[in-house]
């Protein structure tokens, strides 16, 4: 993003915080992991914050159709966090 693009891009002063907030509300009810792939796709910045946010990646699914590599990269993003799985066939 060039510098002219950054103060057109007015989330850059949003706290993280509020990030945080939006991000756990979003994805509070739900198992769904790719909510929260979609939210650190949107920009650097949304991407930083969802990663910082370990809260974010302790709750989902797994099935047997989950790879290794996945499942691996969801519980280092939830860090030391108490982990809430569902497991469906």
């Amino acid at each position: 993003m060039t510098h002219s693009e950054q103060s057109k891009d007015h989330t850059a002063r949003v706290p993280l915080e509020v990030f945080t907030a939006i991000f756990l509300f979003q994805v509070e009810d739900g198992w769904n992991v790719n909510a929260r792939y979609n939210v650190a796709r949107v920009n650097r910045l949304w991407r930083a914050a969802s990663l910082a946010t370990s809260a974010l990646w302790s709750k989902f699914q797994v099935s047997g159709d989950d790879n290794a590599d996945f499942l691996q990269q969801i519980l280092d993003r939830s860090g030391r966090r108490n982990l809430d799985v569902s497991i469906s066939n």
